[in-house]
């Protein structure tokens, strides 16, 4: 039963990728777009769907077994000699979260209809994409490098975007006037 709930998942994460990507290729462009490609090979990827597979042949419900086996394949990559290819750590990791999202897991999203900038430890490029439709001025994230997909495409979309800052998440935020350039 966990096995069909992954696929169902992981299906309909798909799809929505495939949208995102249509989405990015309109608004912003087919080179950017082809992020969201690469991301909806990684889902049917043979290797990563086995490895889920296993972890719930193991005895873990289908989420979890999602979530360890974004969290191996990305530790994979962070290992590796090339910079590109240690950030793509972090598209594994959106991965296997829009996956888990597709379970039924909620978006965490600001409501409070205020410009907002956001900071965070690193943002996902599918949830940087996510930021034009949302009341975002801009982010700032203590983790990802100026190569990685997310700076990217805030670069493409003109979102002020400050990446790299460490310590950024030492100090509490919420409420306080800021300006990201």
């Amino acid at each position: 039963g966990e096995k069909k709930r992954f696929e169902a998942a992981r299906k309909k994460a798909y799809d929505k990728t495939i949208k995102l990507m249509e989405k990015t290729a309109s608004e912003i462009g087919k080179k950017e777009a082809a992020i969201f490609e690469i991301h909806s090979m990684m889902m049917n990827d043979d290797d990563f769907v086995a490895l889920v597979e296993s972890k719930i042949d193991g005895g873990i419900n289908a989420e979890a077994a999602v979530y360890e086996a974004g969290e191996e394949t990305a530790e994979m990559f962070s290992y590796l000699s090339d910079e590109y290819m240690r950030q793509r750590a972090a598209d594994v990791k959106d991965v296997a979260e829009r996956i888990v999202e597709a379970f039924g897991q909620d978006d965490n999203e600001s409501g409070s209809g205020e410009k907002t900038i956001i900071v965070a430890y690193d943002l996902t490029p599918s949830q940087t994409v996510g930021l034009r439709d949302k009341n975002i001025s801009g982010f700032v994230t203590e983790g990802g490098s100026a190569t990685s997909h997310t700076a990217i495409l805030a670069r493409t979309m003109n979102i002020p975007a400050v990446i790299g800052v460490k310590g950024i998440l030492d100090e509490a935020y919420d409420g306080r006037f800021a300006a990201v350039d």
